[in-house]
C-alpha cells in the first residue's frame, strides 16, 4: 500500500539524502510500497538560508578550535554555539511555504530532523536531534522548526559527530514535517540475520520507548510463523523493508487498528542490540592500579585513550607508591543516567570530589579541566542523560591539583638533577607558558652537598631529595626519563613522566640559555605574543613522541602559511616555547625564545628533532632580520 507525499521538491533527484536527509530519504524510498503517513521536507539549504553568511563564517572557526584542542574546552564552546545560533528565524517566504503544507496535511503534524549524518550505515546518532509530537497550529510548527535546527549544534549532538571523528560545521539537517498517525500502538522493530524480528510496542506513540522511558512489550517473530496482530503485519513490513534496503533495518511503526504505518526506517548499526539496559549501570576501577577490569566495564570510545595512559604510567605509579612517593589515582568508569543521577548509585570516584578534576570523554575529547563539584551536571549534559537515561557512557576521572608549584625533574650525566619550577604550575611550564628557575640539585651520593643546599620557598631539602631519589629510580629503567610533579603543602605528588628515548641531546646548563644544541642561520620571523598561542599550547595535542599534528584553526595556517612562504626556513623567534609551535618543526631552521623551560614539551621534541634553541635573557633588537645560532649563542644583523 501507498501514500501520496505532500510535494515539497519538485524532482526526485532533490530528494536525495544530501538534500532532505537520510531519513526523510529512506522514507521516501519505502513509500513505493508502505503505508507512509503524509510528509514534507524543509530541505538542508533552508537551514543554511536561515543561519546567514555571518553565522556561516564564524561556524568553521568555532569547530576549527574544537578539532585543534580536542574538545577540552566543551563549556565555552557549549557558549558560544548559544551565542552563534541567537536570533535564529524563519524567513517570511519560508512561513508562507510552511503554512500552505499544514492546511494541506490539515491536522496535528509531527516536527523531527533529517540530517546528513544520522541514520548512516555505521552510525544512527539515535535521539542526539529533536522531535516534536502532536502540533496543530503554525506558531508549534515554527517553533518546533527553530528547536529541530538549533539541536543540530546542541552539545549532545557536538560530541556525537566529534565522536564519530566529524568535524565538519556545516548545517546538515533537513525538517519533516508529517501528519500524526492515528496510532493505537506504536514502536520499534529490527531485522535480524536470521530472519527474526524483534517487534516492541507501547499504547500511543513510540517516543517514550525509543528515549527509554517505557519498557513496553516485546515479541520476537521468527521466521515463518504465526504472530498476533500488530506484530505480525509489523513483523511483515520491517521484513519487505530488509529487502528494498538489502540490509537489516530498524524502524519504528505505528497501528491504526487495521495497517501498520511506517514512521522512520535506518539501517540496523552496531551501537542498536538486544543488550541495551533496561536500568541503571554503574562501574568503575582504578586507572593506574587495576590488572583486570570488571566485567561491567565498558572502555567505549575511550579505548584506546585507556589503553595508552595505562601503558605510560602504571608501572610508574606503582613504582612511586611502592617507593613512598605520593600519587594520586584515577578511575576508568561506565555509567548511564538511571544511575549518575541516583546518589546512592554513584560510584567514589563521583562523590567527595574536591578542587578540579581532569575527564576524558573520547579519543577527541580529552583533558576537560573544571571544578570538581560541577562534574556531575557535566557529565549530565555532554551525554544528554535528562533525554536519554539509559545509554551507557565512559569517562577518564583524574584529580587535577594546581599546588604551590610545578616541576619537571631530570637526571644528568654527572648525576646531578636539574629542576625547573615555577610557581605557576606544572601545566604551564609543559605548555612553554611558564617563568621557570632552576634548582641543581648534587648527586645522591654526595650527602655533604645535599646538607650544605639551601633551597628557595616553598621547597625543602626533603623535597628536593624526594625528587631527585624518585627520577633516578625511572631513570635506571627508562634513560633519560623527565619525570613531573606538583608541590603541595605535604610536600611533592608524582604525575608523570616523558620517556624521549635516546635520540636527544642532554640539556648542558653551562649558560642557562641552550634549550637545543647546533647551529642555525636564516632569516627571523617573529611570533607576536596571543591568546592564541596561549590557548592552542593548552590543549592536549602534543605527544611527547612525535610533533603535534596541524590543527585546523585559522590562526595555525597562517602561521605555517607565513613561515612557508619565505625565501629559506626561518629562525623564531616568540616569548616563549609554546607547545603550538612544535607544529613548525620540520619547517624551521631554530628557535630562539625571551623566557621558558628547558624541559618543557617543545624543548624536547627540539631536541629529539636536532633542532636548535636557545633562551635568551633579554629580548632581541627591534631591528634584527637574520638571526643565527651556535649551541645556545645568538647573533643577529
Amino acid at each position: 500500500m501507498t501514500t501520496m507525499l505532500v510535494p515539497a521538491l519538485p524532482t526526485t533527484a532533490e530528494s536525495s539524502p544530501a538534500t532532505v536527509g537520510n531519513k526523510f530519504a529512506a522514507l521516501t524510498a519505502a513509500a513505493g510500497s508502505t503505508l507512509v503517513p503524509p510528509a514534507w521536507c524543509l530541505p538542508v539549504r533552508w537551514f543554511e538560508e536561515a543561519l546567514g553568511p555571518d553565522r556561516l563564517r564564524r561556524l568553521p572557526e568555532l569547530f576549527a578550535d574544537l578539532t585543534t584542542t580536542v574538545g577540552n574546552d566543551l563549556v565555552g564552546a557549549e557558549r558560544e554555539l548559544a551565542s552563534i545560533l541567537d536570533g535564529l528565524a524563519l524567513t517570511p517566504r519560508m512561513r508562507t511555504v510552511i503554512a500552505g503544507v499544514l492546511a494541506q496535511l490539515d491536522g496535528p503534524v509531527a516536527v523531527r530532523s533529517s540530517t546528513t549524518v544520522e541514520d548512516g550505515p555505521a552510525v544512527s546518532h539515535a535521539g542526539l536531534y529533536e522531535s516534536y509530537l502532536r502540533l496543530d497550529s503554525l506558531v508549534q510548527v515554527e517553533a518546533a522548526i527553530l528547536a529541530c535546527w538549533r539541536s543540530f549544534y546542541a552539545l549532545p549532538a557536538v560530541l556525537g559527530r566529534l565522536r564519530a571523528h566529524d568535524t565538519d560545521p556545516a548545517p546538515r539537517m533537513a525538517v519533516i514535517v508529517q501528519a500524526m498517525a492515528d496510532a493505537h500502538l506504536a514502536g520499534i522493530a529490527f531485522t535480524q540475520p536470521d530472519g527474526t524480528v524483534t517487534v516492541d510496542a507501547v499504547t500511543g506513540t513510540a517516543e517514550h520507548l525509543a528515549s527509554g522511558a517505557e519498557a513496553g512489550t516485546s515479541i520476537d517473530v521468527p521466521p515463518n510463523s504465526a504472530a498476533a496482530e500488530p506484530y505480525a503485519s509489523v513483523a511483515a513490513l520491517a521484513l519487505s523493508l530488509k529487502t528494498v534496503f538489502r540490509r537489516d533495518v530498524d524502524i519504528e511503526w505505528a497501528w491504526d487498528g487495521n495497517n501498520a504505518q511506517l514512521l522512520q526506517v535506518r539501517p540496523l548499526t552496531a551501537q542498536l542490540h538486544r543488550t541495551a539496559p533496561t536500568g541503571p549501570v554503574c562501574s568503575a576501577a582504578s586507572l593506574y592500579f587495576t590488572d583486570t577490569l570488571p566485567a561491567g566495564l565498558v572502555l567505549g570510545d575511550l579505548a584506546d585513550v585507556y589503553l595508552a595512559i595505562t601503558t605510560k604510567r602504571s608501572q610508574p605509579y606503582r613504582a612511586a607508591r611502592a617507593a613512598g612517593v605520593a600519587i594520586r589515582d584515577g578511575w576508568i568508569l561506565s555509567i548511564n543516567g538511571q544511575a549518575l543521577n541516583d546518589p546512592a548509585l554513584r560510584p567514589a570516584c563521583l562523590t567527595g570530589l574536591t578542587g578540579d578534576v581532569v575527564v576524558d570523554l573520547g579519543h577527541d575529547l580529552r583533558q576537560n579541566i573544571l571544578p570538581a563539584a560541577g562534574l556531575l551536571d557535566f557529565l549530565s549534559s555532554a551525554w544528554g542523560t535528562a533525554d536519554d537515561p539509559l545509554t551507557v557512557h565512559s569517562a577518564i576521572i583524574r584529580p587535577f591539583i594546581r599546588g604551590l608549584a610545578g616541576a619537571v625533574a631530570h637526571r644528568q650525566d654527572d648525576g646531578t638533577t636539574a629542576i625547573d619550577h615555577s610557581a605557576e604550575g606544572l601545566m604551564d611550564i609543559n605548555r612553554g607558558m611558564a617563568g621557570v628557575e632552576q634548582i641543581l640539585c648534587p648527586p645522591l651520593t654526595d650527602p655533604h652537598a645535599w646538607s650544605a643546599l639551601t633551597p628557595p620557598a616553598p621547597w625543602t631539602t626533603e623535597a628536593l631529595h624526594t625528587i631527585a631519589r624518585f627520577t633516578d629510580v625511572l631513570d635506571a629503567d627508562m634513560r633519560g626519563v623527565y619525570t613531573e610533579w606538583v608541590i603541595t603543602a605535604d610536600g611533592p605528588q608524582f604525575v608523570d613522566h616523558t620517556d624521549p628515548g635516546t635520540d636527544h641531546d642532554t640539556v648542558v646548563p653551562t649558560s642557562g640559555r641552550m634549550i637545543s644544541p647546533g647551529a642555525a642561520t636564516g632569516p627571523l620571523l617573529r611570533i607576536p605574543d596571543s591568546d592564541d598561542l596561549t590557548r592552542l599550547s593548552t590543549a592536549p595535542i602534543i605527544s611527547m613522541r612525535s610533533v603535534a599534528d596541524a590543527p585546523a584553526s585559522d590562526f595555525a595556517t597562517k602561521l605555517i602559511a607565513a613561515v612557508r612562504s619565505l625565501p629559506a626556513k626561518p629562525v623564531i623567534y616568540a616569548r616563549r616555547p609554546y607547545a603550538i609551535l612544535s607544529i613548525l618543526i620540520g619547517d624551521v631552521a631554530g628557535m630562539v625564545f625571551e623566557d621558558g623551560a628547558r624541559l618543557c614539551h617543545l624543548a624536547i621534541l627540539l631536541r629529539e628533532a636536532g633542532v636548535p634553541a636557545a633562551v635568551l635573557d633579554g629580548p632581541l633588537p627591534d631591528d634584527a632580520t637574520v638571526a643565527a645560532l651556535d649551541n645556545g649563542s645568538v647573533h643577529t644583523r
